[in-house]
């Protein structure tokens, strides 16, 4: 890349480049961005991040080099980075911009949270620096890495403007969501509300349910009303039926006594008669 003189090149990435970059001997030009903006990333770069600030001398990771990348003597990035670097244009005034070593991909922002899928080489580290502006989201900040939280470190180059945030994670495809204290409760409360509108039509459910055993108790009880009253005719119908057949039965005794009784006397009464002599 040839470039003329005192040009500001930030933001690119360099990579894979026998000669990342060609610059006419003599010429100047401006690598990056100042800080914390930083520069562009350079793949063959050997720095470490192991501090933040103007000056790199705080100690902090913040996804910049904490030496220049040197390209000549007039020509040197005194902030490259560590990863690719990420424009997100969410609003109409306002973008999210990260710094990552990552692979970005299905970048969201719903006005209230900020997700993204993060992907790299299993076994190694990824990282992240956000850079979210405050007018979105402002207040003590979550980060949750596959639905489980992670510490992060919010940068001191932060200000009313800006916050950035740093933090790290094992490599694979992840999701990262970034959200706000303000927001968790919103989102509790909201999660509360479901469960009470659940637990409520459950409630009616229910209730309607009683309604209908109720209504089923009801009519069994009517039942065994009508069931009862039946049975205390059949019990009063057998009595009736049962008295019936006593008087029955103790008028065929009568009569079988007088049958038999009127039986004996004819009987007595031929022995006893008398014979006519001729």
């Amino acid at each position: 890349m040839d470039v003329a003189d005192y040009n500001v090149i930030y933001h690119n990435s360099l990579t894979r480049n026998i000669n990342q970059v060609f610059v006419t001997p003599g010429y100047t030009n401006i690598w990056d961005n100042s800080y914390p903006s930083g520069g562009n990333y350079w793949s063959d770069f050997t720095g470490v991040d192991n501090y933040s600030g103007l000056k790199q001398d705080q100690l902090e990771s913040d996804g910049i080099g904490d030496t220049p990348y040197v390209i000549d003597w007039k020509n040197e990035d005194n902030y490259p980075l560590m990863g690719i670097h990420w424009d997100f244009n969410v609003a109409s005034e306002h973008r999210i911009r990260i710094i990552c070593n990552s692979t970005i991909s299905d970048f969201q922002f719903n006005g209230t949270a900020t997700s993204f899928n993060v992907t790299g080489e299993d076994g190694t580290i990824g990282f992240c620096r956000i850079s979210i502006p405050t007018a979105l989201m402002n207040g003590t900040y979550k980060v949750y890495v596959n639905n489980t939280e992670v510490p992060y470190t919010l940068l001191s180059c932060s200000n009313i403007t800006y916050s950035h945030l740093y933090f790290a994670y094992n490599h694979s495809t992840q999701e990262v969501v970034m959200t706000t204290e303000n927001y968790e409760l919103l989102n509790r409360y909201l999660q509360l509300l479901a469960n009470f509108d659940s637990l409520n039509s459950t409630y009616h459910e229910l209730l309607d349910d009683y309604g209908l055993l109720q209504g089923n108790y009801n009519s069994f009880n009517s039942t065994y009303n009508d069931l009862l009253a039946s049975y205390d005719q059949l019990q009063s119908d057998y009595e009736a039926a049962t008295n019936e057949l006593s008087n029955i039965r103790n008028l065929m005794y009568v009569f079988i006594v007088t049958t038999i009784i009127l039986i004996a006397t004819i009987v007595y009464s031929a022995i006893r008669k008398p014979k006519i002599e001729l």
